[in-house]
């Protein structure tokens, strides 16, 4: 069996799972539109700002909650789940690699957060005053954001002690770099003591490289080498942590 065979496989086997769990679909699709939903009502009663801010300026914002929480929803608590049903045993004994496992997993969250990611942008575009350039930029933030998070999900996953204590991990760590990382509460509304923290953030590096693409310009290098940099680590070690036997 190909690698292309074994990912179209487990990437199958991937989206009927995912389709089954309410959790991992309330984070993809209903959680990201409650919180637009808010934000949209709250620039449009405040005559196109919001904290100071136009609305332009939460553009990336609506694109981390998705590209951070679907890959975390799903795959961060799927790994104690299958190791206790004993399923991750049985595939280190198919030709299936770690590297697979993880990659299918990546690319299911991918297409199911590319639905929602832009109806937020529809949104956006058509609830508040906001004019948007669509860069091919933001395909590869939001795709370096999603395989950040797909290998953080996977760490997060090895080292919880159970479905529920890993969900938990996730959303500690997920909704603080959401929401403070020059995302969706600016920065000069943030405690000074942690903004010198949040520069260690990959979606505040994220949020700065999207508004310049947003905007029609083109990223700064360091932003790009940061997120690319981040996501190529925290994937490769996600593989290795992986819980099965063949390598």
């Amino acid at each position: 069996m190909s690698r292309l065979d074994r990912l179209r496989a487990e990437s199958l086997a991937e989206f009927r799972s995912f389709t089954r769990h309410r959790t991992a679909l309330f984070f993809t699709f209903v959680f990201p539109l409650l919180i637009v939903g808010a934000y949209v009502a709250a620039i449009n009663a405040g005559d196109g700002e919001f904290l100071g801010e136009a609305a332009a300026y939460y553009l990336p914002g609506f694109l981390a909650l998705v590209f951070v929480f679907t890959p975390l929803s799903r795959i961060d608590g799927s790994i104690p789940r299958d190791l206790e049903a004993g399923r991750l045993e049985k595939l280190a004994t198919t030709p299936l690699r770690p590297v697979d496992w993880l990659l299918a997993r990546t690319i299911v969250a991918g297409v199911l957060a590319s639905v929602p990611a832009v109806a937020l942008l529809l949104i956006a575009v058509v609830a508040t005053p906001v004019s948007m350039h669509l860069s091919p930029w933001i395909l590869l933030l939001c795709g370096s954001l999603l395989v950040t998070f797909a290998g953080v999900g996977a760490i997060i996953g090895r080292l919880a002690d159970s479905e529920d204590g890993a969900i938990a991990v996730g959303n500690a760590i997920g909704f603080p770099l959401v929401f403070f990382s020059e995302t969706l509460i600016p920065s000069d509304v943030v405690p000074t003591s942690i903004q010198p923290v949040l520069e260690l953030s990959p979606v505040t590096h994220f949020a700065r490289a999207g508004r310049t693409a947003f905007s029609g310009g083109t990223p700064a290098v360091g932003e790009l080498a940061v997120v690319g940099i981040v996501a190529v680590v925290a994937f490769a070690v996600g593989v290795r942590l992986l819980p099965m036997i063949r390598r």
